[in-house]
Order: C-alpha cells, then sequence, then structure tokens
C-alpha cells in the first residue's frame, strides 16, 4: 500500500488517498490519534473518482441528520 496524497488538519486528523493491493485508490480518515475513523469502502480505477467520492463524503458528512438505531 503507498500512500499518494496526505492532507493533514492538525485538529481533525488527516485524510489520505492511496493505492491497495488491487491497485485500486481508496481515501481514509484518520484522528489525531491515528485511528482509522472512516474509509472509502470500496476502491476506485481512476484518482479522480476517489477523489470525487471523498468530496461527495464530506459534503453527506456537514449535510445528513445522525440516525440513532437501537
Amino acid at each position: 500500500m503507498g500512500i499518494l496524497d496526505i492532507f493533514k488538519r492538525k485538529k481533525y486528523g488527516t485524510i489520505e488517498i492511496y493505492v491497495d493491493k488491487k491497485f485500486e485508490y481508496r481515501w481514509r480518515l484518520k484522528a489525531s490519534n491515528g485511528r482509522i475513523v472512516a474509509e472509502s469502502g470500496e476502491g476506485y480505477n481512476k484518482k479522480k473518482d476517489c477523489e470525487n467520492g471523498l468530496a461527495s463524503a464530506k459534503h453527506n458528512i456537514r449535510t445528513k441528520n445522525v440516525l440513532y438505531g437501537l
């Protein structure tokens, strides 16, 4: 796994775009303590598609309601 891009945010952690073992692009969000707290859930053939998926996730996190299950 090679990390291609790292975008650091001191307060919020790190967003990484990397290539997995299947040579697909993926993203993950790491907390400031290094733990992975979110990930793409799927691989992308193109880096731009991965970036678009990440942008969509960022948008949805800011605009969606939190649902609590039992």
